[in-house]
């Protein structure tokens, strides 16, 4: 079989197309990995908000009922 011997050029050539098809690969997978993040990122806010209402909503209901209780213990 034949074997051909590459030359210096060439050898750099096929080198720096490698290079370009791993950039390409890179940047697809940096503009997925943004996307997933962002998605993350929105996500952890939401739930951040959704939390933080629902403590002030059990703090609400928490001094209502001891509200309620003073007042039943003030009428007996």
């Amino acid at each position: 079989m034949y074997q051909r011997n590459f030359t210096e050029s060439e050898r750099e050539v096929k080198r720096l197309l490698q290079y370009k098809a791993k950039l390409k690969a890179a940047m697809a997978e940096e503009t997925i990995r943004a996307r997933q993040y962002n998605a993350a990122l929105r996500s952890l806010k939401k739930i951040t908000a959704e939390t933080i209402e629902l403590q002030r909503k059990v703090e609400d209901e928490t001094a209502k009922l001891a509200q309620a209780a003073s007042r039943i213990e003030s009428a007996q």
